[in-house]
């Protein structure tokens, strides 16, 4: 049988372990206990942890971070938006789109924007769905002359 797909619920019970002071190995990853070594003495066994897409966006934490799990996120989802598609949607330009953002205080609250790295190592400020549609409702109540 497959195993089932993991889920939010599965980090979510991962956590209050943790929290609960239960960090043995054994029970936060079950079944990697019972790798042994086959032979007889002392040998080191390396393990190899495959992850895949259809997974959880989950990483073990690094020694120097106060976690012992991390959630990652995707920021091109929450911020899908940048300066030329969020003009698009505004019917605006994008220097306009981002005057507007910048005089609503929108591009210092992570709400509604997030310097993001690209895949080429490049930053952009991205926009998310509540940015567009606050400036959407104040759009038609701003003077655009004076920003």
């Amino acid at each position: 049988m497959p195993p089932r797909p993991q889920t939010d619920l599965d980090v979510e019970a991962l956590v209050r372990q943790l929290k609960g002071g239960d960090t043995a190995a054994s029970s936060l990853f079950p079944h990697v206990d019972v790798l042994a070594n086959a032979g007889p003495g002392d040998a080191t066994m390396y393990v190899a942890f495959r992850v895949a897409k259809s997974g959880l966006p989950v990483r073990m934490a690094g020694p120097d971070e106060p976690a012992h799990l991390i959630k990652q996120v995707n920021d091109f989802e929450t911020y899908a938006y940048s300066s030329a598609r969020l003009a698009d949607a505004l019917g605006t330009t994008a220097p306009k789109a981002r005057a507007i953002a910048n005089h609503l205080g929108l591009t210092s609250d992570l709400v509604y924007s997030k310097l993001c790295r690209l895949p080429d190592g490049s930053r952009a400020l991205r926009y998310s769905e509540q940015a567009r549609r606050l400036i959407a409702q104040q759009l038609p109540l701003l003077d655009q002359v004076s920003i």
